[in-house]
Parts: C-alpha cells; structure tokens; sequence
C-alpha cells in the first residue's frame, strides 16, 4: 500500500503566468522497503513545467511521468520520500495536481 500526497507551499501570479510550487511525498505504507517508485502528474492546459527537484519528469503530452531522482529510488518501510515542482499555468487557470499510477518494485 503507497500514497502519495501533494501540499502546495506557494502562488503568485507574474504578467501573463500563474506559479506554483508544491512538495509531494510519497508514502510507503508497507513493512518491506520498495524501490524504483514512480506516479503520474496531471498536466493542466497551457502549463509549463518550470523546475522539478529531487525527481525526474518526461512530459508525455497530457500528463508528467514522475520518477526518483536515483539517489532516493529506495523507501523504507513505512517511511516517504519527497520531491518538488513549480509549474506555471495561465493567469486566470488554477492547477491542483492528481497524482495517480503509484507504482514501486518490491
């Protein structure tokens, strides 16, 4: 059992953009360690990935494709990893992210 959660730490708007950052974590709620996670990342029209930390992104048209970082591939049981984005949509748009697709080797 894996979950993953997405807290938005930031906003502002910049001319035509609207920012965000957020800081999601991922969970491992399980008694062994896991390795190799990865989710998918609901993308919002017009957005703009601008920077992701402590994980890698593809941007696969529709969606961002998010895995580890390499460094924190592992999590330990019942433990968590997290990473970082800021993503820029529209000025009059909004993003909360859905976060979907958990998956992790065992």
């Amino acid at each position: 059992n894996m979950d993953a959660v997405a807290t938005l730490s930031s906003t502002w708007i910049s001319g035509s953009r609207r920012y965000y950052n957020y800081d999601v974590t991922v969970y491992n709620n399980n008694d062994a360690a896991v390795s190799n996670w990865s989710l998918d990342m609901s993308k919002p029209d017009g957005g703009i990935m601008e920077s992701m930390w402590d994980a890698n992104y593809i941007d696969e048209g529709t969606y961002y494709a998010v895995a580890h970082a390499g460094w924190n591939s592992t999590i330990a049981a019942n433990g968590n990893v997290s990473y970082g984005f800021q993503l820029s949509v529209h000025r009059n748009s909004t993003y909360e992210p859905s976060l979907s697709n958990l998956y992790a080797e065992w």
